[in-house]
């Protein structure tokens, strides 16, 4: 029995060819390490490349902004969608059911997350969570990425960046690797995929924003995604946005869109069923409400001013009052505490200037 690929010896013994030892080698190759033609391997689909299109890949993603601009209420909105298959942004997820691990690293970080998605009628099962070791070891995230695994986690959210590098210089490529490759990357050889959170460069280039993130170049290499929120111009008190993202497998997003804080929402500006002039005006109005509501109580707590004034408008809660609504009129200049220690009493300052929806 001869062939290409076989011969016989003078015994009768059959033994491969050079065409033979080369066609076994092959077939290991294919069978062990899955080599095979590149035109064999299936067309991916949408699903292949992204959770939600544009904001979450299957694999790497980076979600990057500078401080206060609402990047937590933007993740949140994310992993409410991806469990729940709803709409975000304009944007269909490619399926649902999917549950997220969120890590921080910032003190309160996770009951920050917790009211986020509270806020916004999130399902309670739609996310794990955990408060990072800082400096920790590779060995720290092969157990957490176990874990992860054995309890159907589909992505894993890492906010924010500089809270696991620690005092590494960010400006090195160094600890970017090991961030994405030694520590995150325990996940995404699982199927997991990663969000890591990170903040905007506050460098200026003829006086505008870079729009790029802190650090290396790095950061951004190895994210398949990297979505920017962005605040446009210099009001503390506008609440428009803009997400921006840039993608290997797919076209440059721009969406307009506006944070609701007491929604918890951020919502694309043409979706809105309420005129911009006419919110502004409803706002406003409510807005200076409230101020002169505070006034009057002649209350020396927030706490007890916030129940007088939440006794008063039904709709709005004592505790989001206490915890940010006054504070936030107390930045657009619609009130002024008359004293700084308590007790204090409040007193009217700019109302024409508010602009804010708080409760």
């Amino acid at each position: 029995m001869e062939n290409d690929y076989y011969t016989e010896d003078e015994e009768g013994n059959v033994m491969l060819t050079d065409m033979g030892e080369v066609a076994r080698s092959v077939y290991i190759a294919r069978s062990r390490y899955g080599l095979r033609p590149i035109f064999d391997v299936p067309r991916p689909g949408v699903g292949d490349f992204w959770l939600i299109p544009g904001l979450v890949a299957t694999t790497t993603t980076l979600v990057y902004g500078e401080s206060k601009t609402g990047k937590s209420f933007l993740v949140a909105n994310l992993v409410e969608a991806l469990y729940s298959g709803r709409e975000v942004l304009g944007q269909t997820p490619t399926s649902s059911g999917v549950r997220s691990l969120i890590i921080t690293t910032d003190y309160q970080g996770i009951e920050e997350y917790r009211e986020r998605l509270e806020v916004i009628g999130a399902d309670p099962e739609c996310a794990l969570s955990v408060r990072a070791e800082r400096m920790a070891e590779p060995e720290y995230w092969y157990h957490l990425a176990v874990n992860a695994e054995a309890e159907g986690i589909g992505v894993v959210v890492l906010d924010h960046a500089h809270g696991v590098i620690g005092g590494e210089d960010v400006n090195e490529h160094r600890p970017w690797y090991r961030l994405w490759n030694e520590y995150l990357g325990e996940f995404t050889r699982r199927g997991i995929a990663v969000v890591l959170v990170h903040h905007s460069s506050d460098s200026r280039f003829h006086g505008s924003k870079t729009h790029r993130p802190q650090g290396n170049s790095a950061a951004t290499q190895y994210a398949r995604v990297r979505v920017e929120l962005d605040k446009p111009g210099d009001s503390p008190t506008s609440f428009k946005r803009v997400v921006k993202s840039v993608a290997n497998n797919g076209e440059p997003l721009n969406i307009v869109c506006d944070l609701d804080p007491e929604a918890g929402r951020l919502l694309l500006r043409e979706h809105s069923s309420t005129p911009k002039q006419q919110r502004s005006s409803e706002t406003l109005n409510r807005n200076q409400r409230i101020a002169t509501l505070a006034v009057q109580s002649k209350l020396t707590t927030v706490k007890d001013v916030a129940n007088y004034v939440a006794e008063q408008i039904p709709e709005l809660q004592a505790a989001t009052l206490e915890k940010r609504g006054l504070k936030e009129l107390e930045t657009a200049g619609l009130l002024a505490p008359k004293q700084r220690s308590k007790p204090f009493t409040y007193g009217e300052k700019h109302p024409e200037r508010a602009s804010l929806n708080v409760g």
